[in-house]
């Protein structure tokens, strides 16, 4: 996996688990408005097994919604500014990346952009 990282604040944008096409030096990504359960683990990873345990008691937890891109990777969405999104880093060094976020002539899909030279790309 490639971590594409902010060259000033060292902070993650994104992974190439995202497709994304570069033009121009200029990386569009689609993304998608998603619901996610805070705290979610799936107890398979720890050993537990749903059929073979009584049923456990249902609780609600907390969900987040947001653009895919933006709950994944930790960045965090600023108000709009002439009906354009605007996402911040997390430790929202203000000489860092700013990365924008549009919507596709259909008005439905959203996508962000990034400026390549504003990223440097690490191994995982």
């Amino acid at each position: 996996m490639i971590i594409y990282k902010d060259i000033i604040s060292g902070d993650e944008l994104f992974t190439d688990a995202f497709k994304f096409k570069v033009e121009n030096g200029i990386i569009e990504m689609d993304t998608r408005k998603i619901s996610k359960k805070a705290d979610d683990i799936d107890d398979s990873l720890i050993g537990g097994n749903a059929s073979a345990e009584e049923a456990a008691e249902e609780t609600e937890s907390a969900t987040e919604t947001g653009y895919e891109i933006v709950l994944a990777n930790k960045l965090q969405q600023m108000p709009p500014f002439d009906k354009k999104g605007y996402l911040v880093r997390e430790s929202t060094n203000p000489d860092g990346m700013q990365v924008l976020i549009d919507y596709r002539e259909d008005g439905i899909t959203p996508f962000a952009i990034f400026f390549e030279e504003g990223l440097e790309a690490e191994k995982a």
